[in-house]
């Protein structure tokens, strides 16, 4: 009819089982050890406590990894951006997860390579607004500390060099007849050259642009006609002149020539730069 769990009278832990014996008064009652009842289970307590272990701590196991492949990369963002806004523009992410992350990382790196090339950009052009800033005031400077005409197209001579990043060149000055450039200063020129150029530049058209706009003026040498001065230039391997034209209220006094045996192509930075020097000077 029932049973309970209980000790006997000697304190053993039993099962009781029990039952009345139909028509009389009297009851049946059976009595089992709970160890001997329990021994078959015993044996496979290690292995239940085992499977258990492992039903749980797979989950987590596979839940753990599931998790740290997402956060991993984000993880791995979060360091890059943070990397990035203190002006380390190198840092890239990796990964392959084959999901929204990976594209994310993949666009990111993108825009740090776009970041990068810009604060390079900017960077270059600080550094040439430094130095052409740094070679105003220098022919200020000079200007300042000589009144002798030679050594101040000289210094202001070699400045322009160093700007526009060439080795040749010469600087001449506008004779009282108004008409006529004559050197004063070269620079890597032979004597040959410079007397040429001289005599045939006007009539080549080489300055008169620059003269009509108070700009600098690029002109390719190799496009002159057949003579003197092309062969000259053949000669010396030079194929392109920049004339910095030196102004006073409009009028012109002089300029300044700079030769390369490379194109030359001036922005316009460097052309105000130039325009800027030639007004100095």
């Amino acid at each position: 009819a029932g049973s309970y769990r209980t000790r006997n009278l000697e304190g053993d832990e039993i099962v009781a089982s029990f039952a009345p014996v139909r028509g009389t008064s009297w009851g049946l009652i059976s009595e089992e050890s709970w160890a001997a009842l329990t021994a078959p289970q015993r044996r496979y307590a290690h292995l239940f406590v085992f499977l258990l272990g492992v039903g749980v701590v797979l989950p987590s196991v596979a839940v753990a990894l599931g998790v740290r492949r997402i956060t991993q990369p984000i993880g791995e963002l979060i360091d890059a951006a943070q990397e990035i806004a203190s002006g380390r523009f190198g840092r890239r992410i990796q990964t392959h997860t084959g999901d929204e992350v990976e594209q994310l990382a993949m666009q990111f790196n993108r825009m740090a390579d776009q970041l990068q090339q810009s604060y390079a950009h900017l960077e270059q052009k600080v550094a040439d607004r430094t130095r052409g800033l740094a070679a105003l005031n220098a022919i200020a400077t000079e200007v300042s500390q000589s009144l002798d005409q030679k050594e101040i197209l000289a210094h202001a001579l070699d400045r322009v060099l160093e700007v526009i990043g060439m080795e040749v060149g010469q600087a001449l000055a506008l004779e009282s007849d108004g008409s006529t450039l004559l050197p004063v200063v070269q620079r890597g020129f032979s004597e040959g050259l410079a007397a040429v150029i001289t005599q045939q530049s006007a009539a080549c058209g080489l300055w008169t642009p620059a003269v009509l706009k108070d700009r600098p003026a690029v002109a390719d040498l190799r496009s002159l006609p057949q003579g003197p001065v092309s062969e000259l230039l053949s000669k010396e391997g030079l194929s392109t002149m920049v004339r910095v034209p030196l102004m006073v209220h409009g009028k012109l006094v002089g300029a300044v020539d700079v030769a390369s045996d490379s194109p030359c192509v001036l922005t316009s930075d460097d052309e105000d730069l130039l325009a800027a020097m030639g007004h100095q000077i």
